[in-house]
């Protein structure tokens, strides 16, 4: 009578199917090589999209707002006394009132500028959630007064910061919208450079991990 191979003896369970027993050994055996990180959730991609849309809607209501309720140059209203008021005023240069009087030129411009803007999105627009929230101002902001040059010519300013007899620059939410996104983009540089060395090392550390770990180590 023959005795049988005890299943218990793991030497002979090895022998018996090397490949079973390296797969369940090394977990990193079953994934590609150079995985791509996952994309963006839907509801992030589409957030650009979605804020330039309000930016710009928000931008047209007030300034229709501004143009129906406030005459021309004369109509003031206050909202903080000697520091912040209401005004209507028509202007046909860039932000702030910059380059007066040159709304042919600055329209088709600031079109050349939105279009290289969309084309080269993926420069602006990466995975961190502020800087999808700094284009879709940036990018709403370009539009609320690209349709004022092309509509009417001329900008529709209202919001009037002063103390004293010093006003800045009467400006409007597009205005607004794209000073914002600016600032963003300028602050968050300056993180992301510190920060390059960093994620640098810890791609590099991952990378030789990952290719250690899919060795086998009885070659």
């Amino acid at each position: 009578m023959t005795a049988s191979a005890s299943p218990s003896d793991p030497t002979e369970l090895i022998a018996a199917d090397p490949a079973g027993s390296t797969t369940e050994s090394d977990p990193s055996a079953t994934q590609p090589a150079g995985r791509r990180p996952k994309k963006a959730p839907r509801a992030l991609s589409f957030l650009p999209v979605n804020l330039a849309i309000i930016s710009v809607l928000f931008d047209q209501w007030t300034k229709f707002l501004v143009t129906k309720h406030l005459v021309y140059q004369q109509d003031v209203i206050e909202i903080i006394p000697d520091f912040f008021r209401l005004v209507h005023i028509r202007n046909t240069g860039a932000a702030f009132g910059m380059l007066s009087k040159h709304t042919f030129v600055l329209s088709f411009v600031s079109l050349f500028m939105l279009i290289l803007i969309v084309i080269f999105r993926r420069e602006f627009n990466e995975d961190r959630l502020i800087h999808r929230i700094a284009f879709g101002l940036l990018i709403g902001g370009i539009i609320g007064n690209l349709i004022d040059r092309f509509k009417m010519s001329y900008v529709v300013d209202f919001l009037d910061v002063y103390i004293g007899r010093s006003h800045w620059p009467a400006f409007n939410i597009a205005d607004s919208c794209i000073c914002i996104a600016v600032t963003i983009y300028i602050i968050t540089s300056f993180f992301t450079t510190e920060s390059a060395p960093e994620k640098k090392s810890a791609s590099a550390d991952a990378t030789s991990s990952k290719a250690s770990s899919a060795q086998d180590p009885s070659a």
